[in-house]
């Protein structure tokens, strides 16, 4: 009598319950969006191979389609680089409108938001003492932050040189702040400086960091504010930092042949994975660079990093000055969602673009968990509901709220949909509200387990618990020896190696 009372109200209160808004106003669907900005006339093949390397990163190895990717060199279009990739020329203008608009218009509060600015810079000179004449901080904003004994305390604002044509244009530390705040949604926000030195331009880009810093950025810079990074010191093609930044994140020891225009990989794996989640962060990546960057080693540049918001570095010249601030759990890879039904341990593969892997999550046996949907933070920035070991009342509000949602409307999301068939409905609310209150415990051991795709391929997982998706694959079954098993599926884009 008390669940029929319960089931009555539940189909009252479904008559007024709008679909759900995604939190921050996202759409429900992590993608990531990116900004390659390279480019001077001096040094014209260093600016094209380290963009083209994370070009070829973003599209190879984390499966970004070319339209989320918008990449401005300053001469435009190469032969050596394959067709259509780059998108116009670096001009200041050009980089300003990539940012305020197409970024601004096409990110939003799911998304991650990666740019990677790779421009000559000015600043303050550690070593000579000096700074051109334009970086004088004429608004106040950098206060006394450097000395010299002729003019004791001063402030300068940093700058990137883009260039039309052959002139360049500074593109100040104040316009790329003021730029980056009409992002006005994303999920992270990633910002790679990086550029090597030539003659009195050098790259200062650990002097941004006070500008640009803020709540969910991560700022990463191959250089300190006051001194210079280098470009290819090695030969292999790229510049010293970002090769071991991208390395680290691609998962293999790579160079660049110019003549061929091609990547070349050598048959060394790099793992730095060092939590053993496997994923790469960007802090788990900064950590390798360092190790191997072969400038840093020798002492001739210090890349710093910041993920805590208070313009600060994070971590400077190599040492964590905010000891109290966790690292820098950023993902360019993070599952797009994730799905728990029943445990014949059916799925349907969810209609995303890109799909590559999927990771079992966790196993279930006990029919009671069926429902437990909710009521756990989950361990992903991009999934928003995780189950808990109780079917409760927490369960029951979140599968209410979607009741009459089907796959592709706004506020799906496929955690609500217990009874697997691309619609939440009332079928769904029965059954959470036939397991309230009830509780169990979930597996985690992945030994003999095996899934069967419909097209009758079977895979196991790996270490990791990933799986990759074979090519047509519309549903798959989960078995643990030999038999049927409810499981917490995550889904994502990226190809694991």
């Amino acid at each position: 009598m008390k669940r029929a009372l319960v089931l009555i109200l539940c189909l009252l209160l479904t008559l007024y319950t709008l679909p759900a808004k995604s939190a921050g106003g996202g759409d429900g669907c992590v993608e990531l969006w990116a900004l390659i900005v390279g480019g001077s006339f001096d040094y014209p093949h260093q600016f094209l191979w380290d963009g083209y390397y994370l070009y070829y990163l973003l599209t190879r190895r984390y499966q970004v389609t070319p339209d989320h990717i918008m990449w401005l060199y300053w001469e435009g279009d190469a032969n050596e680089i394959e067709p259509d990739s780059i998108d116009g020329v670096s001009t200041k203008t050009n980089v300003r409108n990539a940012i305020t608009s197409w970024l601004k218009t096409n990110a939003d509060g799911n998304d991650n938001v990666f740019i990677y600015l790779e421009c000559h810079g000015s600043g303050f000179n550690i070593t000579s003492g000096e700074y051109p004449e334009e970086n004088y901080d004429a608004n106040g904003d950098e206060g006394n932050e450097h000395y010299n004994p002729t003019c004791g305390w001063f402030g300068v604002d940093e700058s990137l040189l883009t260039y039309y044509g052959q002139t360049a244009e500074l593109y100040y530390d104040d316009e790329l702040a003021t730029d980056l705040n009409e992002i006005s949604e994303y999920g992270n926000l990633i910002i790679l400086i990086g550029a090597c030195v030539v003659g009195n331009y050098t790259c200062h880009g650990g002097g941004f960091i006070d500008d640009i810093s803020g709540e969910n950025r991560v700022i990463i810079t191959s250089s300190n504010e006051t001194g210079v990074s280098y470009c290819d010191t090695d030969y292999d093609g790229y510049s010293e930092f970002e090769e071991s930044f991208f390395d680290a994140l691609w998962g293999y020891n790579t160079t660049y042949d110019g003549l061929g225009g091609i990547i070349t990989h050598w048959d060394q794996p790099i793992n730095a994975d060092f939590d053993g989640n496997g994923r790469i962060s960007m802090q788990e990546a900064f950590d390798y660079a360092l190790e191997n960057d072969e400038a840093h080693l020798m002492g001739l540049e210090y890349p710093w990093l910041d993920c805590d918001g208070d313009g600060l570095p994070t971590y400077k010249n190599g040492t964590q000055e905010d000891e109290d601030q966790p690292p820098a759990n950023v993902y360019l890879e993070a599952p797009v969602c994730a799905m728990k039904t029943l445990t014949n341990g059916y799925f349907y593969m969810p209609n995303i673009p890109g799909l590559c892997r999927l990771r079992i999550e966790l196993l279930f046996n006990d029919s009671r968990l069926e429902g437990d949907q909710t009521h756990t933070s989950p361990p992903y920035e991009t999934i928003s509901h995780w189950p808990s070991g109780t079917v409760d009342i927490s369960d029951l509000v979140f599968v209410l709220g979607k009741v009459g949602i089907s796959e592709g409307s706004a506020g799906w999301d496929y955690m609500a949909d217990v009874i697997p068939n691309k619609v939440v409905d009332v079928s769904d609310l029965i059954l959470v509200i036939n397991h309230i209150p009830s509780s169990g415990n979930y597996i985690t051991a992945m030994s003999n387990v095996v899934v069967i795709f419909n097209n009758q391929i079977q895979r196991s997982p790996d270490s990791y618990r990933f799986i990759d998706i074979p090519q047509g694959a519309k549903n798959f079954t989960i078995y643990k020896n030999g038999n049927c098993i409810g499981a917490l599926v995550t889904f994502w884009r990226t190809i694991q190696f």
